[in-house]
């Protein structure tokens, strides 16, 4: 993908992270710690919707970043090392913000013409 990024982050985002909102998400989440998350706070973070706020925070859990009590949304990896790769991810977004990015867009351009092959000959 992207020779600037560890392999550890480009595996993390083409496994678990769709899009730059997610991401910051992510982020945002992890560096509260164990305070809870829910969809109306992220919206208001990330000026969006809280609906696609719900959706994020939804996917991010399906894919073990995040934990779920009856609060809201916690800061969660499932495994040791899927935290260390978001920390690595994170240590590495500071610096290379535009390499980050561009992996995380040409992963969800890959997927758009993956869902319509028709694209991939339009050109």
């Amino acid at each position: 993908m992207n020779s600037a990024l560890p392999r550890e982050v480009e595996t993390l985002i083409a496994e678990r992270i769709d899009s730059v909102s997610e991401l910051e998400a992510l982020l945002l989440i992890r560096q509260a710690g164990s305070q809870p998350w829910t969809a109306p706070t992220i919206a208001r973070r990330l000026y969006s919707t809280d609906a696609k706020a719900t959706q994020l925070l939804k996917a991010l859990h399906r894919r073990d970043l995040l934990t779920r009590n009856s609060k809201g949304y916690v800061y969660g990896p499932a495994t040791p090392e899927l935290q260390a790769a978001v920390d690595l991810l994170a240590a590495v977004y500071v610096q290379e913000l535009i390499a980050v990015t561009r992996c995380i867009h040409a992963k969800t351009a890959a997927l758009t013409e993956a869902a319509d092959p028709a694209k991939a000959f339009a050109n």
